[in-house]
């Protein structure tokens, strides 16, 4: 698609992976695998919110929080086929991990819209609120987590993280759940 109005960008190029990509192309190129990275090295917990259209090349991005909320009305759209290009922001390594490698398939070759109670439906978002209290509801959820143990939110979001390995080398990596209880 076209923008009626082209949006400028420099187009002095950057070379990334041997390509020569304007300024602004390549500077999202560089930045965009950090994010998740810098997301999940935070020992705090992180609490993403989006609303209106969100398109799944930065969907990445709000996956890589640990807990996400959207409004009633938004849309996660995805234009990857149409748009010729690869997915964008480790989608689809994030939402195989949520949802499952055939869906996620199935979501990108039907170039699928999914709407915010889908999105919860299928685990993508947490909570699905009204479009007027989204910030509200994302503050109150960041001050829920704040009054938690940090140490024992970090043990089940790492305990999350092992369940697809087998039951031993799980215990091996996430413990038995009891070496923390007073004796």
């Amino acid at each position: 698609r076209r923008c009626k109005r082209p949006i400028p960008i420099t187009t002095a190029a950057i070379a990334t992976r041997g390509l020569a990509l304007p300024q602004i192309v390549a500077a999202a190129d560089a930045s965009l695998p950090r994010s998740p990275d810098f997301l999940q090295s935070l020992s705090a917990w992180t609490v993403g919110a989006v609303e209106g259209e969100v398109d799944f090349d930065l969907l990445g991005l709000l996956l890589s929080c640990n807990y996400r909320l959207c409004s009633a009305d938004t849309t996660f759209v995805n234009r990857t086929i149409e748009r010729g290009t690869a997915p964008g922001s480790g989608t689809p390594w994030f939402l195989a991990r949520l949802i499952g490698f055939a869906k996620v398939k199935q979501l990108y070759l039907n170039g699928a819209t999914i709407s915010a109670s889908e999105a919860q439906e299928l685990g993508i978002v947490d909570q699905v609120t009204a479009a007027d209290s989204l910030e509200d509801d994302g503050l109150a959820a960041a001050e829920r987590f704040a009054a938690q143990d940090r140490s024992a939110l970090h043990a089940m979001t790492q305990a999350m993280d092992l369940v697809r390995l087998d039951f031993n080398s799980y215990i091996r990596g996430a413990g038995t759940g009891y070496d923390r209880h007073p004796r």
